[in-house]
């Protein structure tokens, strides 16, 4: 979740099961959203614990990491730090996808650009990151990090917005409030300013 004191607008959605809608917000996960952890976690505690992806989905299915811009193989071993930038792929094609898979056996060839070692012991303080999901793991977890919450741009938002709009997609809105007060799904882009930090879940 996003500190309420820098949100200007949290607007939560009831969607259709099987929305199309869900799939154009699952979008904004390759531009990376922000979220509100506990700086100073391991990468797996991040993810398993704060963001509620399962584990087995963790080891088995997403097999490319990287933190920070760095591919890491040791979910344990590294710490997620506040401002720290976190993506998650599933596997990719080619030698390329190999070489940056978690613990693969090609590995050993980017040894320089990997996060390595140990983390220092840290002190565990309230923190943001940005999340950034990437092939299936958007599609599949995607929609498991939103129950919770995303923070977006008000902008990213309305882009979103003006695709389903064009789409016929706004129908497939079941419910949506903001600030606690239900609107109509088309006056959505008259009440999202681009400007906005908008905190959004969708349930």
């Amino acid at each position: 979740m996003i500190h309420e004191n820098v949100t200007d607008c949290r607007i939560q959605m009831t969607l259709k099961e099987n929305s199309r809608l869900g799939f154009l917000i699952i979008g904004v996960f390759r531009q990376g959203v922000r979220l509100e952890i506990m700086a100073g976690s391991s990468i797996r505690q991040v993810i398993v614990d704060q963001l509620g992806i399962a584990e087995d989905y963790l080891e088995n299915r997403v097999q490319t990491l990287f933190l920070n811009g760095k591919p890491v193989d040791d979910v344990d071993a590294m710490k997620v730090s506040d401002g720290s930038i976190l993506a998650l792929s599933a596997a990719m094609p080619g030698l390329a996808g190999a070489t940056l898979r978690k613990g693969g056996k090609y590995a050993a060839f980017r040894q320089q650009i990997s996060f390595g070692g140990v983390s220092p012991i840290p002190v565990l303080r309230k923190g943001r990151m940005t999340l950034k999901l990437f092939n299936q793991v958007a599609e599949e977890q995607g929609p498991v990090v939103l129950t919770k919450g995303i923070g977006i741009s008000g902008g990213d938002l309305l882009d979103v917005i003006r695709k389903a709009q064009d789409q016929a997609l706004l129908q497939e809105i079941l419910k949506v409030e903001i600030n606690g007060e239900a609107i109509a799904p088309e006056m959505l882009p008259a009440k999202i300013s681009s400007n906005a930090a908008v905190f959004l879940s969708i349930i």
